[in-house]
């Protein structure tokens, strides 16, 4: 994903390599799961769909690779090593976490161009960069960022960050000061990222002698002034994907219950802004949708179980009853009525009896 290419030659190679590998790529599900399969590579978790090593993913789309050297910690690479698309995290709700690169532009304090820029890119056979979690960022106070890739039909963007000194800047502030972000498209899945100079930072040089440029997940990324001269030594920034059970909706997947994804007690979505679907567990169920859920136990903790009275666990249900001697509906909250004791006036109305017998006898 990091480059010194030109950038044309990078942009034809994105578009054939995608090409190759929609191609190359595999389409049949896997219709069992192994029993054996790794559930980690390193600190990350790697839940069905996903997986490492045969039978132990849905489809080619959900591979992960499990680097492991003795030099370090394993790491977990989307598909294959070879992408160098390091996986971070995978939430079944629909987020894949991954490292992109950043791209720099140095000078000399003489305005001379230190090596030659380097370009940030990425290619993806399937599961689109996320247009609501990440900002096409450029940092620099001499600096011109662009960003051009392909959704469907050709993209490009861009912004300006511009200063004159430090106190200009502001941290925590990206507004085109030190620090400049747009968004982007929906269902990009390739992007080559670059900046440029205006002045070769000759002007800026003793505290930003760089521009940079990144596509970066919103939320992870705080501006600092720091980030002007080496960017705190970071060479790639978190990014999020959009994944899903890749090119079809849930009504065309469920004609194939063999195949459909979405396993016992779950239900599916279609997603607008990815092409595929996702599956979520049924209300009273947990657990992996892909796998299938299991019912939530509402009665296992007494203390916090929704019943004031007696709780009955059914399947993906609950339900609340009242002790003897008591009436009500037996559940906890504002609008419930809870378990209210009966009263004893059928005591007391066989006193009274008795006494009125007693008189009269």
């Amino acid at each position: 994903m990091g480059s010194k290419w030109n950038p044309l030659e990078i942009m034809r190679m994105m578009l054939v390599v995608g090409q190759l590998l929609l191609i190359s790529s595999p389409c049949s599900f896997s219709q069992t799961v192994s029993s054996n399969c790794q559930e980690t590579c390193g600190d990350v978790a790697v839940p069905y769909p996903f997986g490492i090593g045969d039978g132990c993913y849905l489809n080619e789309y959900f591979s992960i690779h499990c680097n492991v050297t003795a030099a370090s910690t394993p790491k977990p690479y989307l598909w294959s090593s070879e992408s160098d698309i390091e996986v971070l995290d995978i939430s079944l709700d629909g987020e894949l976490r991954i490292y992109t690169y950043i791209g720099e532009d140095c000078y000399t304090e003489s305005g001379v161009q230190q090596q030659p820029r380097t370009f940030a890119y990425t290619v993806l056979s399937a599961f689109p960069f996320s247009n609501t979690k990440n900002k096409f960022t450029a940092i620099g106070c001499d600096t011109v960022a662009v960003i051009a890739g392909s959704n469907g039909q050709g993209f490009s963007s861009g912004c300006l960050s511009v200063c004159t000194g430090m106190d200009d800047v502001t941290d925590g502030a990206c507004d085109g000061i030190g620090c400049c972000q747009t968004s982007i498209p929906e269902m990009l899945l390739n992007y080559n990222a670059s900046v440029v100079s205006l002045n070769n930072h000759t002007n800026v040089w003793t505290f930003n002698p760089c521009s940079y440029a990144f596509l970066v997940e919103d939320k992870s990324f705080n501006f600092s002034r720091e980030d002007l001269n080496g960017m705190r030594n970071r060479a790639v920034v978190p990014s999020v994907l959009d994944w899903a059970v890749w090119k079809e909706t849930c009504d065309e997947a469920a004609k194939d219950p063999a195949s459909f994804a979405c396993k016992a007690h779950s239900e599916c979505f279609d997603f607008a802004d990815v092409p595929g679907y996702r599956c979520n567990c049924s209300a009273g169920y947990e657990g992996n949708p892909y796998l299938g859920c299991v019912d939530i136990d509402e009665c296992a903790d007494p203390q916090n179980n929704p019943c004031e009275g007696i709780c009955h666990n059914l399947d993906g249900s609950y339900a609340c009853s009242c002790p003897k001697g008591s009436h009500g509906d037996g559940k906890k909250g504002e609008d419930a009525l809870g378990c209210i004791a009966n009263p004893k006036s059928s005591h007391l109305v066989m006193i009274l009896v008795g006494k009125f017998f007693q008189l009269f006898s």
